[in-house]
């Protein structure tokens, strides 16, 4: 028995620490906006934390920690300076929206979107049950706050929401109240024109995607709910800057090659709009995409790479595919023939082999895309590029800290 006490002990303080921070919070009760969805929750935290500033203290919760911990730190962390709370409402098991709704419930909350993220068995295991699980956080919103979500997703639609709060809808569809009617990306970042139910308007900022557009749009209508200053939230979400590992660009100065990178997080709805953005960027030379494994699909793992096929169709703009991991041979085996014996396409067991063979390719002016999971770890493509010495060929790595942190970089992981 003695061996499960250090989980009971932790088990046993982190409900203490639950319980300590729905007491301190319930003295302050500071307003909260609550983000949930299968994807783009992070960079819409920013973003509306970013407009909040322009006018209120703000807190939110670290971007880089489980919302199981996430929560009850970030309510310990209040003060009665704080004006709002902006928090990231993530889940990836039955019931856990409903133990973070028992914390603290949301004044304004945003739905993101819908994705079959977290599907597997274990984890929320259907789409049914995602949908379930995300719209509660909607579903429990006062009738004075209000509720922003995701018209641009289909899932988000058919979910046929009728919260007790004002329904405010986002996108680039028709029907949108905050809609993106253009988007310029560059390498440098982004300019989106909105327009609002009141007005039109230009913003521009460091982050370099249209999809990131989404998160601007849902900050822009949080904005107006609290009746902030235009020019001061325009101001503010210029000053937005990429998250490493977030569509972040470096150039490999040595070979003058521009780097993508977009290897923090992968799943069916970010790699569709990564790949939408490098199909769309202009760049003197060749584009390159370097795609891992999507995790945690469940029953969806095979549908969901098989949709390859369709996105090197749907992306001409882009040069060559390669892919890491078994689980793509579902899309290669629906290519057409003649792309998959043109070389446009290639599959590799592991990081190590793609790197190799990109080190030798590339010349200046390429554009090199690399999206993947955390845990994949991607960037041992960009250490190979860089001179790192790079031995490991582990597809999918137990460790969430930096490679360039890892005792196994160049021996290999071997899983002992």
């Amino acid at each position: 028995m003695a061996e499960y006490r250090p989980n009971r002990l932790k088990r046993w303080y982190h409900q203490l620490r639950r319980q300590l921070a729905s007491r301190w919070w319930s003295w302050w009760k500071t307003p909260v906006i609550g983000i949930t969805g299968s994807y783009g929750k992070t960079s819409t935290t920013l973003a509306i934390a970013q407009v909040l500033r322009a006018r209120f203290s703000v807190l939110t919760t670290d971007i880089n920690l489980d919302t199981n911990f996430n929560l009850p730190i970030t309510l310990l962390h209040t003060r009665p300076w704080t004006d709002w709370l902006v928090l990231e409402y993530g889940i990836d098991h039955v019931g856990e929206m409903a133990a973070h709704l028992k914390l603290v419930r949301p004044q304004i909350g945003v739905l993101t979107g819908i994705t079959p993220v977290h599907a597997e068995a274990g984890l929320l295991g259907s789409l049914k049950t995602i949908k379930s699980e995300k719209r509660q956080l909607i579903d429990s919103l006062p009738a004075q706050g209000l509720a922003v979500v995701n018209w641009d997703d289909p899932y988000v639609r058919r979910m046929r929401l009728r919260p007790a709060c004002k329904l405010v809808r986002y996108g680039r569809h028709k029907a949108a109240d905050y809609r993106l009617l253009h988007a310029q990306v560059t390498l440098s970042g982004s300019v989106y024109r909105i327009q609002t139910p009141t007005d039109e308007l230009t913003v521009s900022i460091g982050w370099i995607g249209q999809h990131f557009a989404q998160a601007v749009l849902a900050a822009v209508a949080v904005a107006d709910h609290l009746q902030i200053d235009r020019a001061d939230m325009i101001e503010s979400l210029s000053e937005l800057k990429p998250l490493a590992g977030r569509m972040s660009h470096q150039l490999l100065s040595d070979q003058m090659i521009d780097l993508l990178d977009d290897s923090k997080r992968a799943n069916p709805a970010s790699v569709l709009a990564g790949l939408a953005t490098v199909n769309q960027l202009k760049v003197a030379g060749r584009k390159w995409v370097v795609l891992g494994e999507m995790g945690e699909l469940g029953k969806y793992q095979q549908p969901e790479h098989a949709k390859l096929a369709d996105w090197v169709a749907q992306f001409d703009q882009i040069d060559y595919w390669y892919l890491i991991g078994s689980a793509w041979q579902a899309g290669i085996d629906r290519l057409e023939p003649s792309v998959r014996d043109s070389g446009k396409v290639k599959l590799y067991p592991d990081v190590l082999a793609a790197g190799q063979e990109l080190s030798a390719r590339l010349k200046p002016q390429d554009l090199l895309y690399l999206k993947g999971s955390l845990l994949k770890h991607l960037e041992r493509i960009k250490l190979l590029l860089t001179g790192t010495k790079v031995g490991c060929r582990t597809l999918s790595c137990p460790f969430y800290h930096a490679c360039t942190k890892c005792d196994y970089l160049v021996k290999g992981y071997t899983g002992k």
